[in-house]
């Protein structure tokens, strides 16, 4: 992990450091901003700027290895959360976690960060085709069309979601708080297409809909604690 650490920074950076951080250094600056992407999207403004400093010191005190570029972004973000501009301090916050990815693409790595990215945009497409909200006070008919492609979407959200387990690094592999997570992710999404393939001559797109946002709080959760 040590190596994938220092490729990372290296390929981000200016050039090496007297001393590289260590991947404890590393997620320990992730965990601010973990959260601070999480307060965004609960709209709690004053929690997220306090995290969004947390992390921008974390990632400045790395040292000069530590890329100037995430170090910038960080800075937008806080200043942004200082005035209350939570808008586009979610958008720089996921520029982050952009910007992170597309240097280990570079690096042709492919591991847990690539796992979890890829199962948020199976939850997230999956999310975006049923909304509770629009069902409510109207005719609760899963049109037969998009049942089915709902189930499909679902059947891929659960399947990224059991990729992820092989991936995880061992610092999290055995950890109970972990393990629980993925398997209410996994669950949840079982649940969806349990619904969906109810012996009955009609599903109601309301229970569907409640289901799938269950499912995406789910990985909102996983996310908070584990996410990139």
């Amino acid at each position: 992990m040590r190596r994938a650490a220092l490729i990372l920074l290296l390929l981000l950076g200016a050039g090496p450091a007297p001393a590289q951080p260590s991947d404890e250094a590393l997620e320990a600056a992730l965990v601010h901003w973990r959260a601070a992407s999480w307060y965004v999207r609960l709209g709690n403004g004053d929690v997220a700027a306090l995290e969004a400093d947390a992390f921008r010191d974390r990632w400045k005190a790395l040292g000069p290895s530590a890329p100037a570029g995430v170090a910038a972004l960080a800075d937008t973000a806080a200043l942004a959360l200082e005035t209350s501009d939570t808008v586009t301090a979610g958008r720089v916050l996921g520029a982050i976690g952009d910007a992170l990815a597309e240097v280990r693409r570079a690096a042709g790595q492919q591991g847990f960060p690539e796992a979890i990215r890829a199962y948020r945009d199976t939850v997230e497409r999956l999310a975006g085709m049923m909304v509770m909200s629009d069902h409510r006070g109207s005719s609760d008919a899963f049109d037969p069309a998009l049942k089915a492609e709902v189930r499909s979407a679902t059947v891929a959200a659960r399947e990224a979601a059991s990729r992820v387990g092989p991936q995880t690094p061992a610092r999290w592999a055995n950890e109970p708080k972990f393990r629980t997570l993925l398997q209410q992710n996994i669950d949840g999404l079982a649940a969806v297409i349990a619904a969906i393939d109810r012996p009955r001559t009609q599903t109601g797109a309301l229970e569907v809909a409640g289901l799938i946002s269950v499912a995406r709080a789910n990985y909102n959760l996983l996310f908070l604690s584990y996410g990139y």
